[in-house]
Formats: C-alpha cells, sequence, structure tokens
C-alpha cells in the first residue's frame, strides 16, 4: 500500500511540473514574507506619508533620498505567484540576476530591483523609495539641489519582473508626503 501511495504521489508531482509555467497573481506589495504572503498590500495608488524628525535638517534631495533608504525603508514591490510549483532547473535559473529579475520604470529610467527573494512557486522583488529617487535625481542633474516634492510627486512608477522570457509591468502612482515633526 505504501508503495502504491508513493507512486501516486511522484505521478502527481510528474503531472504538475508538466505544465507550462504561467503567472497566476501579481500583487503590489511593500513588505512581504519570507513564505510569499503579502504584509503592506496596495493596489493602483500608495501615498507614502514621512515624518521627519524635528532634529533633522532634510534639505536636499540627497539628504532626503539617504533618509528614506536608511530610516524610513519604504520599499515599492511586488509578489508573483505562479501556477505550480517551480521545477529545480527553474529555480536554479530564477535565482540567475540575469534571467530572473525585478524592474522599475520610473521618470524614464528602467532600473533593477534591489531585493528579491523566491519560493515554491512565488517570487519576491522590491525596491528601496529611496534609491528610486536617487537614481532619478542623479539623471536629472538635481542630486544636490533643495528638494521641492511637486517636481515629481503625484508620479507614476510602473513595477514588474523579467523570468522565463516573461516580462510584466504594472503601472501604478504614487505620492509622497513629507513632514517635519513638532519638536
Amino acid at each position: 500500500m505504501y508503495k502504491i501511495i508513493l507512486l501516486f504521489i511522484v505521478i502527481l508531482n510528474v503531472i504538475s511540473c508538466s505544465r507550462d509555467l504561467e503567472v497566476a497573481n501579481i500583487q503590489i506589495c511593500d513588505l512581504f514574507t519570507s513564505q510569499g504572503e503579502c504584509k503592506e498590500p496596495w493596489q493602483k495608488e500608495k501615498d507614502y506619508i514621512i515624518q521627519l524628525p524635528s532634529n533633522k535638517k532634510i534639505k536636499t534631495w540627497e539628504k532626503l533620498s539617504h533618509y528614506l533608504y536608511f530610516n524610513a525603508k519604504e520599499t515599492p514591490g511586488l509578489v508573483i505567484h505562479w501556477n505550480r510549483n517551480f521545477t529545480a532547473e527553474e529555480k536554479a535559473s530564477f535565482y540567475s540576476k540575469s534571467s530572473c529579475y525585478g524592474m522599475y520604470k520610473f521618470y524614464g529610467h528602467i532600473g533593477s530591483m534591489e531585493g528579491r527573494e523566491i519560493g515554491t512557486n512565488w517570487m519576491g522583488f522590491f525596491q528601496y523609495l529611496g534609491s528610486i529617487l536617487e537614481e532619478e535625481r542623479k539623471a536629472s542633474g538635481k542630486w544636490k539641489d533643495d528638494f521641492h516634492l511637486l517636481e515629481l510627486f503625484p508620479a507614476k512608477i510602473e513595477l514588474g519582473f523579467h523570468c522565463k522570457q516573461i516580462e510584466t509591468f504594472v503601472p501604478l502612482q504614487i505620492n509622497l508626503i513629507v513632514s517635519e515633526a513638532n519638536p
């Protein structure tokens, strides 16, 4: 009986792995667990509300980007669930950053996402908002300028990924609201 059950499990596994790998669901997410569960989901728009400490004098895009990266740690990202578990070969190829990576588009700049985690049938990607802002402000030559949020925000951003010759972007809108805490 044990051998029949084992044979049945092996056959089911072979059948499920023989299906073409397809995206089942894409979830926009700012924080996900190591199990692929989204802790901070959002839809098409998000306001990032940052309160700066009153003792920090943050005037430039450079200082704001660094504060966002090191302190606020806001991380726009996505979790992709697939229609079946990955085979060992697929999972190995996904770990190659040249064949599977997260991307974003922000004001014409296309960048790779820093964070990446791969599970049994899901993968998640994220990028620090501070890094996204840094790339754009450096490209526009305004990195050292005083920041004026209305120059950029609200802003269109696209989050996406490229894996196994599948490339998808999700158009979104973000806003950054910065205030100073009362002393």
